[in-house]
């Protein structure tokens, strides 16, 4: 019984050490993998001069972080708020982004929104671009290999692939925005909005919309130093317009609401139509008939965008839209 024993242990011994060494081995080359080989956050990225960036895309794990240029890479430290002397009236202004922005794709989403800015507008508080965790790739931007590997599947599988694709990233990126996104908007407004004599206006792109509707749905209180908000082609329900407390928020706007939509914008009057089964306030604007709402204002762009890329043609160099969206921010500090 005793050798029994103990060539009942001897091998399981010998089992645990063929279970342990190679995941040892296996934990060991992810960790050298990741740490040396892997392309690290922002790679690439080329912050512009005088824009600060707040990324929320480790909040969940690391909080709200600012994003500052190294002599080869985008470092992340935790976010201060913006200090201004106490007395000293300052104007802050944010901008969020929409859907299909990645991290490569930030440092320039808004470039000539916020040269308009500066020339038109003559601003001269904080730029700050808050960057929650959109990471849709859209199927004709995957890399020629992949793209032909979905479509060789989807033909074998007689499926409707680039559709069924294209709708998953647009929903994964919804349910960031409206987890994550607002969650961390949330705070960084509050932590914005500490002292009084800040006036912060918000503009903010499609999707980015919608993060800011379930921002003012869940949290309407971190707007209480809000001047204005912008919002381009907004990717939100055209019925949202009717809500209480989206009426309660706009109220409490020094300013008000200026919502720019156009009636081409297949982008919304079409695939996110259909991706979310209602009108999107973007495509429509005002469609209700009803009295004017106070402090909500709709800018129509329909004619002056046209019919090419209008989703993204507010935020084009020389679009119609940029001297409009200077003004406003100019007269509203």
């Amino acid at each position: 019984m005793p050798d029994d024993d103990t060539s009942a242990w001897g091998l399981a011994l010998e089992l645990l050490a063929w279970i342990t060494v190679p995941l040892a081995l296996l934990m060991g080359f992810a960790y050298v993998s990741i740490t040396y080989f892997m392309p690290q956050p922002y790679a690439g990225v080329v912050l512009q001069e005088g824009i600060q960036y707040v990324s929320a895309r480790r909040f969940e794990t690391h909080g709200l972080e600012a994003l500052t240029a190294s002599s080869n890479a985008i470092e992340r430290k935790a976010w201060p708020a913006p200090e201004v002397a106490s007395g000293t009236p300052s104007t802050v202004t944010v901008l969020i982004h929409g859907y299909n922005a990645q991290e490569g794709k930030v440092a320039l989403y808004f470039a000539d929104l916020t040269a308009s800015l500066r020339i038109d507008a003559r601003h001269v508080g904080p730029l700050i671009v808050f960057d929650w965790p959109a990471i849709a790739v859209p199927h004709d931007e995957l890399p020629a290999a992949e793209r032909i590997r979905r479509d060789m599947y989807s033909y074998m599988r007689n499926s409707w692939g680039q559709p069924a694709y294209e709708f998953t990233m647009y929903k994964t990126d919804q349910q960031k925005a409206e987890s994550v996104g607002v969650a961390a908007f949330a705070i960084f407004l509050k932590q914005l909005s500490a002292r009084p004599d800040i006036t912060v206006h918000v503009i903010a792109h499609s999707m980015g919309c919608y993060l800011l509707s379930r921002t003012m749905q869940q949290h309407p209180a971190a707007f209480s130093r809000v001047g204005s908000m912008i919002w381009l082609a907004p990717d939100v329900d055209a019925a949202v317009i009717g809500e209480p407390w989206f009426r309660a928020v706009v109220d409490t706007l020094r300013t008000g609401l200026f919502v720019y939509y156009s009636r081409n914008d297949t982008t919304l009057s079409v695939l996110s139509r259909a991706a979310n089964g209602a009108p999107r306030l973007g495509a429509t604007g005002r469609s209700d008939g009803g009295a004017p709402i106070r402090k909500l204002e709709f800018i129509d762009m329909t004619s002056e965008l046209g019919v090419d890329a209008v989703h993204t043609g507010y935020l084009r160099k020389n679009s119609p839209s940029l001297p409009l969206i200077a003004k406003q921010i100019a007269t509203t500090r």
